[in-house]
């Protein structure tokens, strides 16, 4: 029997987190070269055991009662920070649930003004935008799993899916930018494209760095896109501003933009590709264009599925970091408890630390009882729940 986590093993070491750069590009070396993505997971070798069923929904009622637990949880053992303390006085500190739900909801309001058809790119506020990146990249540096948490327990309503699913992208793809040894500063570059992804704006840069020269059509959008484009470099403070005097002088415009997007040319296919695979992880683990949410192992199976499509480097890390079961995740487990995900071990997918929070009987467990899977080889994860689709 082959364990996806014996396979892991094989793969080599994830870079640690290289220091920030003071250069325009961080080198952004691959993980786990030298080892295909059939070595890693073999097709028919996806469970774990014979045993591991597919995912099954939780009762409503369970699960209801079980996000009302995380976040009481959470917020219980914040009772000692002040109410009105906000996200950017904790510099270097993790944040509560709480602050982090609020810099959450803030980046949910940002979405409506960046996302969607007829948005006034000129009109975005950008500092913003750069800011919220900056606390996110903040507390992940930091080991907080609670932007983690919120991203994959947040969903929409019909009507506002692309929202909540720019600001989970952001922050998956942040913590991915992080294990592959992203500096600061591309980690900020690489959150803004994250969360304007759907955006044409976005789809324009990533589309039109990647040609020779532009096309008429191309200098067209230029002129439409300019001052949002200028406006987002400049405000990530020291990295890849634009000429200042771009908006004054006409005449050399169309050669400022053209000679940037040549320059950033290999940084955006690089964001391009890691964003693409957090984007389908992120749309089949939430509703939205695959209808119903599925689980993170089916997107998982689904992305090996067509592994041609996704850099293999990307796919190991999204495993190692986002994971099999992610942080926040309901499971069953073979002792018949249910159990849910509160922390990864990197390198063991298929083993996190888990807060028990039902016994055999069902039946809501008194007191705290928190496992370290790693250090139960004897008990292991039997299928996964899918919990109720919970609207921002």
């Amino acid at each position: 029997m082959i364990r996806i986590s014996d396979i892991l093993k094989k793969a080599k070491e994830q870079p640690k987190h290289k220091e920030e750069k003071t250069s325009q590009e961080a080198s952004l070396s691959k993980t786990g070269e030298g080892h295909g993505i059939s070595e890693l997971l073999p097709s028919g070798h996806v469970y774990p055991n014979p045993e591991f069923k597919q995912p099954a929904f939780v009762c409503k009622e369970k699960a209801s009662e079980v996000s009302g637990e995380i976040k009481k949880e959470y917020m219980e053992k914040d009772l000692r920070q002040p109410e009105d303390i906000s996200i950017s006085s904790l510099l270097n500190k993790p944040a509560s649930y709480e602050e982090t739900e609020k810099l959450y909801q803030e980046m949910f309001s940002l979405a409506h003004t960046v996302v969607g058809e007829s948005i006034d790119y000129a009109a975005v506020d950008v500092s913003k935008l750069v800011a919220h990146i900056e606390k996110v990249v903040e507390q992940l540096t930091l080991s907080n799993e609670k932007p983690l948490m919120l991203a994959f327990l947040k969903d929409s309503a019909d009507t506002n899916y692309l929202f909540s699913h720019a600001v989970n992208v952001c922050i998956y793809a942040l913590e991915i930018g992080l294990a592959q040894g992203y500096s600061r500063l591309n980690l900020i570059e690489l959150g803004v494209f994250a969360f304007l992804h759907d955006a044409s704006m976005a789809k324009f840069l990533f589309s039109a760095s990647q040609k020779p020269e532009l096309t008429n059509e191309d200098r067209k959008d230029v002129k439409k896109y300019l001052i949002a484009i200028s406006r987002i470099f400049s405000c990530i403070n020291g990295f890849c501003n634009l000429p200042s005097d771009m908006l004054a002088q006409d005449t050399s415009l169309l050669d400022n933009v053209e000679r940037f997007l040549s320059l950033k040319a290999e940084s955006f296919s690089r964001y391009a590709k890691l964003i693409s695979v957090v984007d389908f992880y992120e749309a089949m683990t939430h509703r939205g264009i695959y209808g119903s949410r599925h689980s993170s192992l089916e997107a998982v199976q689904e992305i090996l599925n067509n592994k041609e499509k996704f850099e293999q480097g990307i796919i190991k890390v999204l495993i190692d970091r986002i994971g099999i079961f992610p942080v926040g995740s309901l499971i069953k487990l073979s002792t018949r408890e249910t159990a849910q995900v509160i922390r990864l071990n990197r390198g063991k997918p298929l083993r996190p630390v888990i807060k028990i929070l039902f016994d055999t009987q069902g039946k809501k467990l008194q007191g705290e009882k928190i496992l370290d899977l790693s250090q139960h080889p004897t008990i292991y994860i039997k299928e996964e729940e899918k919990t109720a689709e919970a609207k921002s």
